[in-house]
């Protein structure tokens, strides 16, 4: 009786209780806003789907199972990845809304080792809160309608791991060792930040002005890079292979790279500039305006988007003026994988989802501006005053992409169509939000 006493007690009683509940708070919600609430088959997912599911029927013993699992398909070498569509493929067979409630299950593990960067100082209101603000993030979308997204899931659960050792001062190396490999072994995209995680380790525990340890985060990265280079020459893949297997050492423009980049960040701040397969919403300017105002659902949007990016830029300004590793560290990780996601030929929002949870640990687990206190100047509450208005936006602006944008992409129509969530909240639920705004300024 003693160890299940234990365990109630080391997560369901004091500050940890929080963390459990806005976990369960995100599960329910992600049910809501992603499971299907009729049997859906095949078609209704992506093709890359289609295309492992195929892949997957033909595993039939143990040399058909490691070929698979140790495969280079489209020049990626994902063995963590496969193993994982394997035991889903076991576990699931064709029951395929399993899989996106299995993708719910690893989304909701991700808000729990989020929560855990902060929540000794927040109370059950702020864990929630965010929490639904991650679940219902549009760079969540690929990871849970997508078979194939359980890999994003699972890559960003790693990455999440590495940051919370690097955030509380891990003083095991090994550990950060054996996350970064299984990290890079599930997704090579994440190898930037892989490649830095030796120097956030010395700034964490060393400090910055050791130079014998310097030399060592150097040797390490080296090490790890030379290990990744040979690993692809032996597998006679190329060294860095972007989407649909773009080579990008041959494909590079710098200043498409440029491009992606200011968008990416636009993307993070919530203004989206397009193309709508891909992100959802079109920044729409071939239309003149009086005619654009005959469509509500794009106004809104629109409109949500401009106010949300104005006070996320803004807030995200505000909070780097704070004199915190931390701040500098997760932007840092925030603009590595940005880059990373901006060297191939378009951008997608899958890509963005660890620089998404980069910023939002910058909003919420950063201390407080203190450095210019004043008679006539509180930072602190307008800190917190900031911080509530960036949230309510968060959650607005995701309701009204969940309800009118997310159909849009290349791989969610059929599965919006079938979600709990489109029965719920009807077509003219945005002509009445924006009939109401409207009447309001025009009684105003």
């Amino acid at each position: 009786m003693k160890l299940p006493m234990a365990l109630i007690n080391r997560f369901f009683v004091g500050s940890r209780a929080n963390v459990v509940a806005a976990m369960i708070l995100s599960f329910v919600a992600a049910c809501v806003l992603y499971l299907p609430v009729r049997l859906i088959t095949l078609d209704f997912f992506h093709d890359d789907d289609a295309r492992l599911i195929g892949e997957l029927s033909h595993v039939t013993d143990f040399g058909s199972a490691s070929g698979f699992i140790f495969g280079t398909e489209a020049y990626k070498f994902r063995p963590m990845a496969n193993l994982q569509y394997l035991i889903e493929y076991f576990l699931f067979s064709d029951n395929y809304i399993w899989y996106v409630l299995y993708n719910i299950v690893i989304s909701s593990v991700l808000v729990f080792l989020f929560l855990l960067f902060f929540y000794k100082k927040s109370g059950i209101l702020k864990c929630s809160t965010l929490a639904l603000v991650l679940i219902s993030s549009k760079f969540l979308i690929y990871s849970i309608w997508n078979i194939t997204g359980s890999f994003e899931g699972l890559s960003a659960i790693l990455f999440l791991a590495v940051l919370l050792l690097l955030y509380r001062g891990c003083q095991a190396p090994w550990k950060l060792g054996a996350l970064v490999i299984v990290l890079l072994l599930t997704n090579e995209r994440y190898l930037p930040f892989c490649i830095v995680v030796p120097f956030f380790y010395i700034c964490s525990t060393s400090g910055y002005r050791n130079l014998s340890c310097f030399v060592k985060a150097v040797g390490y990265s080296v090490l790890l890079v030379a290990i990744y280079v040979s690993m692809h020459y032996v597998l006679n893949m190329p060294v860095i292979v972007g989407t649909q297997t773009d080579n990008v050492l041959h494909s590079f423009e710098f200043s498409r790279f440029i491009q992606h980049i200011f968008a990416s960040y636009a993307e993070l701040f919530g203004f989206s500039i397009g193309p709508r397969y891909l992100t959802g919403l079109d920044l729409i300017t071939w239309v003149a305006p009086k005619d654009l105002l005959g469509n509500p659902q794009y106004v809104l949007s629109l409109f949500l988007s401009f106010i949300l990016f104005c006070f996320c830029f803004y807030y995200w300004v505000f909070k780097n003026y704070i004199i915190d590793r931390a701040v500098l560290g997760f932007n840092c990780v925030c603009f590595l994988m940005v880059a990373a996601a901006s060297i191939t030929f378009r951008l997608e929002l899958r890509w963005l989802l660890p620089s998404f949870l980069a910023i939002l640990l910058i909003y919420a687990a950063c201390g407080d501006f203190r450095a210019s206190q004043s008679a006539n100047f509180r930072a602190s509450a307008f800190d917190r005053t900031l911080f509530v208005v960036v949230i309510i936006l968060l959650l607005a602006y995701n309701f009204n992409y969940a309800a009118y944008c997310r159909e849009s992409l290349n791989f969610a129509a059929k599965l919006h169509s079938a979600s709990i969530f489109a029965s719920l909240f009807g077509s003219d639920t945005a002509i009445t939000i924006y009939s109401w705004v409207q009447s309001f300024f025009s009684s105003t």
